[in-house]
């Protein structure tokens, strides 16, 4: 994931080296922020790419330890769930329409979710973590804060 990260930044970077295309690139971003309706800086701190990349360690950390407590076909399907809260954050932050038919599909993941995660606890112990039932709900506590 990070080295797609990391080449995103380099392919950015590769096809703005020419001076024309970069005075373009950033000259287009200036004026879009000139022209909406609060003006925008173009330029913000630096600093602001600290937050998502704190909580994306974070969330990585909170992803990986619950593979000790839970079986990881139960963890891979838990984390599915960061579809529930990009539906959410889009209509919050985005403004985004949410349609009937997304709603419908993030039910249809919620009540997955809470099946999956109900099997898992209720479900025939899985000796080979050892983490017994508190484990296990710890786990997909885990897996949801990582969300």
């Amino acid at each position: 994931m990070f080295i797609g990260e990391y080449l995103n930044i380099l392919f950015l970077g590769l096809t703005i080296i020419p001076f024309k295309a970069r005075e373009t690139h950033y000259g287009e971003i200036v004026e879009k922020a000139n022209k909406s309706k609060k003006p925008k800086e173009p330029n913000p701190s630096k600093m602001l790419a600290c937050i998502p990349a704190f909580m994306d360690s974070c969330g990585s950390s909170l992803q990986v330890v619950p593979l000790l407590l839970i079986p990881a076909s139960v963890n891979q399907m838990l984390r599915g769930g960061v579809i529930i809260f990009t539906c959410l954050f889009s209509k919050i932050f985005l403004k985004r329409q949410v349609y009937r038919h997304h709603i419908v599909g993030v039910v249809f993941l919620v009540i997955g979710f809470c099946v999956v995660g109900m099997a898992s606890v209720l479900g025939p112990a899985d000796d080979s973590s050892g983490a017994g039932v508190g484990g296990t709900i710890l786990g997909i506590a885990m897996v949801l804060l990582s969300l």
